[in-house]
């Protein structure tokens, strides 16, 4: 099936696109340093980000908290 030409052509244009809205968003995402760690190591164990309190999670892990783990002892 082909596409519509006028349409890839719209979409172009939209991606296109940048506003002040745009620039002030990327200015504030910018700043925070990428998506904070969801899983932290600390002396009581393994813990886990939910919303802004950390939460400690207890054996057996599930296989995110595994993987994170692993990452985090490497």
């Amino acid at each position: 099936m082909r596409k519509n030409p006028h349409a890839v052509a719209l979409g172009r244009r939209g991606g296109r696109a940048n506003t002040e809205a745009q620039q002030a968003a990327r200015r504030r995402n910018g700043t925070l340093g990428g998506q904070p760690p969801k899983y932290r190591l600390t002396r009581d164990g393994l813990e886990r980000r939910t919303g802004d309190r950390w939460l400690t999670l207890e054996l057996p892990y599930n296989r995110a908290a595994r993987e994170a783990l692993r990452r985090l002892r490497a």
